[in-house]
């Protein structure tokens, strides 16, 4: 069976729905739980409600199991239709960033998943039990992938050129704004092109640039599958839905995600912290501060607590003090040095499902002057070739260390994980 296989895709149908922009949602991880409801009240039948079910049935014993009849109603009465044939769907995403228009051009597939020392797909970020638990009990329910992965194939170029030259094969399937830009899903059938793109793919690594609580979740629900049912490995629980990207290609974008500290006032933390690092007051306000960040030669952090802004800027190699059970290759990005030195080593939290994470720096500030958080740990967004360095080493980043922007919708192809591939 190949690494990337096409699919039956589930799709809404948009005259049952009154418009795809009320059924889809961003991923449900960057969905705030206050702002859940906002989701679910647009549609009954928005995509959310079953990915955040958890959140819309809290007194329900199975939330999922609710959110799993939900859709199997969802199908009975059309609202969620199979495709007729097999398909790829090449993903297009307009969008602006730092004054700049980008269309980045994608492949909807079903990746298989790939484990261990020589694993064709990298993961580069460590997970929380907790949450991949969360994941692995949505798919149990449902049987059901219902949203993409986000993966990059790095296999120097191939990939990229056969799907633009796929695309223009491709028939429109379903297009929808949000507040990212405009995403456009067309559907892919033509079966030479299906069969080149299997090809280009066959030998190809992707990485997963974001979704590994729902790539390790999908692992897991393999391995039960595999034990309860046998091996079967044209059955679609063998692998993951992905978007999957080019790694050349010139769109991606990351943004910082910024950690939020629940401490208490310490007066000794400053202390602590100036073992490692320089630190000064800093004047200005949060986007200032990023700014200087970026100019940095040096790994620099803000710091928002009790005493207001701090630059801070380390001093020193900080290899000599860097403990045995943490990866040494974290010495290289801000956001491993960050977790060792400033989260663990200055203020004692070791356990990442206690911190906070946003990508406003403002929101940082906020939520500390609300009194959510003790602290605010600013950071600058690792590059794409640090990302790279790291997954091709076998080293995980801390939990959060990435925000590839913008992220694909949930909601525009669903796949059914009992359908052969």
């Amino acid at each position: 069976m190949g690494q990337v296989r096409p699919f039956v895709g589930l799709r809404y149908d948009p005259a049952r729905v009154g418009g795809l922009d009320r059924v889809v949602a961003p991923p449900y991880d960057i969905i705030p739980p206050e702002q859940a409801p906002e989701f679910f009240n647009r549609s009954p039948y928005n995509i959310a409600r079953i990915e955040l079910a958890r959140l819309l049935y809290p007194e329900a014993p199975a939330p999922y199991e609710v959110a799993a009849a939900e859709l199997r109603r969802w199908q009975a009465e059309g609202v969620l239709r199979p495709d007729p044939t097999p398909a790829f769907y090449v993903y297009t995403l307009s969008f602006e960033h730092a004054g700049r228009r980008f269309d980045r051009l994608g492949l909807v597939g079903m990746v298989r998943i790939s484990e261990g020392e020589n694993a064709s797909v990298l993961a580069h970020e460590r997970t929380v039990a907790a949450t991949v638990a969360d994941r692995l009990e949505l798919l149990r329910a449902t049987r059901t992938a219902t949203s993409p992965l986000f993966g990059l194939v790095l296999d120097g170029g191939a990939f990229g050129a056969e799907l633009r030259r796929a695309a223009a094969l491709s028939r429109p399937g379903a297009e929808v704004a949000d507040g990212a830009g405009v995403h456009r899903l067309r559907v892919l059938a033509e079966p030479d092109a299906l069969s080149r793109l299997v090809g280009v793919l066959e030998d190809a690594r992707v990485l997963v640039a974001d979704g590994h609580h729902r790539y390790r979740a999908a692992g897991l629900f393999r391995d039960e599958n595999r034990r309860r049912l046998g091996e079967r490995p044209r059955a679609a629980w063998n692998y993951a839905l992905m978007v999957l990207y080019p790694v050349e290609d010139p769109s991606l974008v990351i943004l910082p995600t910024h950690r939020l500290i629940p401490a208490g006032p310490d007066p000794a933390v400053i202390r602590r912290l100036e073992t490692w690092f320089e630190v000064r007051p800093f004047p200005g306000t949060p986007a200032d501060l990023l700014a200087r960040l970026a100019e940095s030669d040096r790994p620099a952090f803000g710091l928002y607590g009790p005493g207001g802004l701090y630059l801070l800027t380390l001093k020193a190699d900080p290899a000599a003090a860097w403990p045995s059970d943490r990866p040494a290759a974290w010495q290289a990005v801000d956001v491993g040095i960050a977790q060792v030195l400033i989260i663990e080593g200055g203020f004692g939290v070791d356990d990442p499902g206690r911190l906070g994470y946003t990508r406003d720096a403002a929101e940082a500030v906020a939520q500390v002057d609300a009194g959510r958080y003790g602290w605010a740990v600013l950071l600058r967004a690792p590059t794409p070739a640090q990302v790279m360095a790291l997954a091709r080493a076998g080293v995980e980043m801390p939990p959060k260390s990435t925000y590839f922007f913008p992220k694909p919708l949930s909601g525009l192809v669903l796949a059914a994980l009992d359908q052969d591939l």
